[in-house]
């Protein structure tokens, strides 16, 4: 050997027996690889080291099958240059895997070792040993580390990397990050150039402002792209900046792409850009960026909205994608247009602002402007005198002061009567008209002062969004002209009282004013008329603003209260509304009922949402009595938004092709119908389908749809229905649930890909009739259409946008009761009222919220009436529920709990430790205390179908025969109880499922004798083991969605079936629902299916444990009609009393 280690006999005799024997592998591994390399003289030591560099950093995981949950893992790996080794690979495990899970460091021991020959690189090995806590998972341990491993390979090829590791504190880790930064070594090493440790923590600051869905949906190669041009371009502008900064640097870098989604991929446009903008008085948004976007190519829009990021040097970062309305890929010819002509339109859609102008009317200076007009008119021949000022403005209107004087002739119409005879866009606000002077003693001489609004300014509006005063002002004037004819545009003591008075008010509330000043003088300059800011007696303002802020104050949340208030020779009015029609309809009635000419003063404010009123009268107890009635009528005919509030504590899935769970089935069935639907008895009834044929054998049905329409105003057509279904039935479509399509002739073939997915016998013969076979007659194939997984998808919409399932508001395209809005704060979902849908009268909510709040927040919310339902099925029931003094309703279901032994790993390859394992509990214990909504079960078919047993069929509790089945299966087995291995069950993470666990781990201990460890999970990853049957033993929560027991059994006909976790299968249990499927005779079938139960009931896969009558809360008033015994809630036809 031309190599040895210099200490390796004083390793190998390490005296810990568990890390001994680790390390001795992994140094005997390594002499192993070494001398086999250095054996041959002909091959030189560097390439030996280039061989053994090759192959590390490597580290080793194991986990040790008994009591304790120990953990090994070692490392081996090169020395990290310039870098305290051992410190720097302790801190990184303690940092990303140990912090990360429950458990702590039992021992560590780590070395460094060197070869003799020259230039070989120094070697490090550590070898820790951890303890994992009963809930951890090893499988998410050993994936952690194996993430790390990863990162230390990264760390080795670049030394800044080692760097960035070792600074980098708050980036989370996972396989895609780690895969990102990859390609991104990747891109630094393409570049040739060496780029420095900031630049790499550069990409950890972008990844932690992308979100979790925006990096879940797009590859690791475009992330990588899009963050090496984001930084790029940053420090290339930053130099330009610093080179020259008088003039604007955009910069921009363009790279087409796709995006990936279940049922397609779509075209996209990414796009870096950096902007330089002074921050203080300049901006660029999503707006600027799409108002460009669309100067260039108008078919074109953004994709997403921009992930921005302001640098410090004044630089503004963004990465947008864009998309093509037809769906089809940038042509070369437009991404060089975009290249040339982008950067011009964003530089010309910067927009500058100022601060905000505060500024309160001069009443002198419009009396002083009326005298003034007055006094221009000379004869009853002369034009109409008026001035136009501009008044105030924000984002969407612009305002002007009108004042018009004009000699008024007996018949003309009044300013807002001839404003309303022109057809224009102003909105007229009328302030005040009145008679100032008579022309000669006889021609009245009429001021009007009013404003005008201009509620679409885009005509005004310049590229950067600023407004062109002189065009709007302009077209004022035009307005203007046309209302009353050809005009002449004629073109301070109050502010001191003004201020006076505010000055005086504050004192008043001093308390108010040092923490919310603006919030004072909101109110104050909402007093109108202007003049009586002025002179306002400051008792009166202070008991208007008291008015004002019990209101403000009260705790109830109706959209509509009101306050009244008496002081001396005044009576004050509040009122709260959040209807913003309220002050004109209000207005109206004063009007009405003669009382707005004794109107004092009025206010008019926005405050949280809410619009405040408030007025005061002289104090008659008559006006109060008006002013009463006025309100009382307005309440009565005012309809409040029905609203219902739900909370959810699931993930879900919108497009109905994907969402195959029960939470997600049921949320999509507000926004779409299908075919057939289930009315309050879980009949199904025509939906979508206006009538239905069968033929005589039961095996062709032509369904003819009614007229019907998508959220977007298109036709449903026959086609979305063929067109959906078969997505799903496509072999590349991953699903567990194709299993419900099966009886449709040639489905499963198709799924199979035995044959192709054209041949399903789903065809639609035109726009309005969809003809379907069947493989043999299916008494619940109309129930099964009313599934969500049945619901059509717009086809022409799902080819050109597949990713329409992400969006939300109009380009969420559906056909249910409701449709999707835009997202709010707080609430994970909110829809509305689909007003195309065809059944419309039939829904009487107006809205649907759906919060995500974990458990105690939503409890909080339901006892202060923010919630209209708390628990199943959008929530989870709670044992505290009794606890909060409401009335507890009951929820039938099919729902009852299992528990799987994995009949493919040992020990449960054994029938009769199955058996013990099944026979070895006691139910009544488990069920406890919550026998008013749980009762055992002996079956794994759902409680309605347990009429095919004729009792228990060998699942009776009978710990005696358990022990005797236990130790013929360990005879079997050949071993003893002491060997036999500690289980592991999983299951999910709940309070019931969490008890049952435990007790059973009790009462398995307490029978058999036997080990068990309880591991906890969230729902979906213990669907994801479960169905790569990586568990011993797992608990699983079984719903039928259809109210026949073949939906139960059809499960384990064949062994490739998803949910078919025990790849079971058995040639007599496959005949008899053969002939279940082609017998008409009910009875009959029902014989056949009762027989195949007991054949799988005996192979003791599953232990059912109880069915579950599910506990909810609910509003007094809430009426939910739809609920069947299969415990769908349609909860698109609730009601309130």
């Amino acid at each position: 050997m031309t190599s040895v280690f210099k200490t390796v006999s004083k390793w190998l005799e390490v005296p810990h027996p568990i890390l001994s024997c680790e390390l001795r592998q992994v140094l005997e591994s390594l002499l192993e690889v070494v001398n086999s390399i250095l054996r041959l003289e002909e091959i030189e030591n560097e390439k030996a080291l280039r061989e053994i560099v090759s192959k590390l950093p490597q580290v080793s995981c194991t986990y040790t099958n008994d009591d304790a949950g120990i953990v090994k893992v070692t490392f081996l790996s090169l020395e990290f240059p310039s870098l305290d080794t051992n410190r720097f690979v302790y801190e990184l495990f303690d940092r990303f895997v140990l912090s990360k899970s429950r458990c702590f460091e039992l021992e560590s021991k780590a070395y460094t070792f060197e070869f003799k020959a020259k230039d070989m690189p120094r070697l490090y090995v550590a070898d820790y040993l951890i303890h994992l806590s009963e809930k951890q998972s090893y499988e998410r341990f050993k994936e952690k580390v194996m993430i790390l491993k990863e990162q230390l390979r990264l760390a080795l090829l670049n030394k800044n990397f080692s760097f960035r590791l070792a600074l980098s504190h708050h980036v989370r880790l996972d396989r895609k990050i780690t895969a990102i930064h990859s390609q991104v070594l990747r891109y630094i090493e393409e570049k040739g150039e060496e780029f420095d440790t900031q630049f790499l923590l550069d990409v950890d600051r972008w990844l932690m402002v992308f979100s979790q869905d925006f990096l879940e949906k797009r590859s690791p190669l475009l992330l990588a792209k899009a963050l090496f041009n984001l930084i790029s371009i940053r420090r290339e502008l930053e130099w330009k900046e610093t080179i020259d900064s008088s003039k604007r640097h955009i910069q921009l870098s363009f790279f087409p792409s796709s995006l990936s989604f279940t049922f397609g991929t779509k075209p996209v446009l990414g796009c870096t850009i950096g902007v330089g903008l002074n921050p203080s008085c300049e901006r660029f948004v999503e707006k600027h960026l799409s108002s460009a976007l669309e100067a260039v190519i108008p078919s074109a829009n953004l994709s997403i909205s921009p992930e921005v990021h302001l640098e410090k040097s004044n630089i503004q970062m963004m990465y947008v994608e864009f998309e093509k309305e037809d769906g089809m890929r940038f042509t070369d010819e437009e991404i060089d247009k975009l290249k040339f002509q982008l950067p011009i339109e964003i530089e010309a859609r910067v927009q500058r602002f100022v601060p905000e102008l505060f500024m309160v009317r001069n009443e002198e200076e419009i009396m002083k402007n009326i005298l003034t007009l007055t006094k221009e008119i000379r004869s009853a021949e002369d034009f109409p005198q008026v001035t136009v000022r501009y008044e105030q403005h924000d984002e969407e209107t612009l305002v002007f002061c009108v004042i018009l004087v004009r000699i008024l002739k007996e018949g003309q119409d009044s300013v807002t009567e001839a404003f309303s005879k022109v057809n224009h866009s102003l909105t007229l606000i009328p302030e005040r008209t009145q008679i100032v002077s008579y022309l000669g003693g006889k021609d009245p001489v009429e001021a009007n002062v009013f404003r005008v609004q201009l509620s679409d300014v885009n005509p005004f509006t310049r590229r950067n969004f600023s407004f062109n005063f002189f065009e709007a002002r302009h077209h004022v004037i035009e307005v203007i002209e046309a209302a009353v004819g050809e005009i002449r545009d004629y073109n301070g003591g109050m502010i001191l009282k003004q201020s006076e008075n505010l000055v005086r008010f504050k004192q008043a509330f001093s308390e108010v004013d040092s923490e919310n000043p603006e919030f004072l003088e909101k109110f104050f300059y909402s007093l109108n008329p202007i003049e009586i800011q002025a002179t306002i007696e400051t008792e009166s303002l202070k008991l208007f603003f008291e008015t004002f802020s019990s209101l403000l104050e009260a705790e109830e949340e109706g959209f509509f209260s009101y306050r009244f208030h008496r002081k001396g020779s005044q009576l004050f009015l509040f009122t709260r509304c959040n209807d913003h029609h309220f002050r004109t309809a209000f207005e109206e009635e004063l009007e009405k009922q003669d009382l707005k000419h004794k109107l004092m003063i009025s206010s008019s404010l926005l405050h949280h949402g809410f619009r405040y009123e408030g007025v005061i009268f002289d104090n008659h107890e008559e006006i109060e009595l008006q002013l009463e009635g006025i309100l009382k009528t307005y309440l009565k005919h005012q309809i409040k938004p029905k609203v219902l509030n739900l909370n959810l504590e699931t993930k879900i899935f919108l497009d109905p092709r994907i969402g195959g769970d029960h939470q997600s089935s049921m949320i999509n069935k507000m926004l779409f119908e299908g075919l057939m639907r289930l009315d309050e008895q879980g009949t199904p009834q025509l939906a979508i389908a206006e009538k239905v044929e069968v033929s005589d054998d039961q095996t062709r049905y032509l369904f003819t749809l009614r007229e019907s329409y998508w959220s977007n105003g298109m036709k449903v057509l026959a086609e979305d229905f063929e067109y959906a279904w078969k997505k799903i039935l496509s072999p590349g479509f991953n699903t567990r649930f194709a299993y419900l399509f099966y009886p449709i002739k040639n489905a499963r073939l198709a799924k199979e890909g035995q044959c192709s997915v054209d041949e399903v016998k789903v065809k639609a013969l035109d726009d309005t009739h969809l003809e379907i076979h069947l493989e043999t007659p299916t008494p619940y194939f109309l129930e099964s259409t009313t599934l969500g997984l049945y619901s059509p998808v717009n086809s022409y919409i799902d080819r050109i946008h597949p990713n329409w399932a992400q969006e939300r508001g109009d380009r969420f395209i559906c056909n249910g009761p409701f449709r999707l809005r835009e997202n709010r704060s707080f609430y994970a979902f909110e829809l509305v009222k689909n007003h195309r849908f065809w059944n419309q009268d039939s829904i009487k909510l107006d809205h649907i919220l759906l919060s995500r709040v974990n458990s105690r927040k939503a409890t909080e919310l339901f006892c202060t009436k923010k919630l209209d339902w708390l628990g199943p099925p959008l929530g989870y029931g709670r044992s505290n529920f009794s606890q909060l003094g409401e009335k507890i309703h009951y929820l039938p279901t099919t729902k009852s709990l299992w528990y799987l032994f994995n009949n493919q790993i040992f020990p449960f390859t054994n029938h009769k430790i199955r058996q013990a394992f099944c026979l070895a509990v006691n139910r009544c214990e488990i069920i406890g205390t919550n026998r008013d909504c749980m009762l055992p079960a002996y079956s794994h078919l759902p409680l309605n179908h347990t009429e095919l047993f004729r009792g228990h069929e060998g699942m009776e509790e009978n710990s005696e025969r358990a022990e005797q089945l236990f130790k013929e299966g360990l005879d079997e087995l050949g071993i003893t109880k002491r060997e036999f291995p500690q289980v592991t069950v999983i299951h999910y993470n709940s309070e019931a499922s969490n008890r049952t666990s435990h007790l059973l781990k009790k009462q398995w201990r307490e029978i058999l004798g036997i080990s068990c460890r309880i591991e906890p999970y969230e729902f979906a990853d213990l669907f994801e083991r479960l169905g790569r049957g990586e568990f011993q033993v797992g608990c699983f929560c079984w719903i039928s969605w259809i109210n026949d027991p073949i939906y139960t059994l059809n499960i384990y006909r064949n062994r490739d079936e998803k949910l078919n976790v025990f790849f079971w299968e058995d040639r007599e249990y496959q005949t008899l629902l053969d002939l279940a499927d082609h017998e008409l005779d009910l009875d009959k079938r029902l014989e056949y299916l009762h027989e195949a139960a007991k054949i799988f009931s005996n192979q003791h896969l599953i232990l059912p444990i109880y069915y579950e009558y599910e506990r909810y809360l609910k509003s007094e008033n809430l009426q939910v009609p739809i609920i069947n015994n299969l415990g769908f809630v349609n909860y698109a036809y609730s009601r309130f009393k």
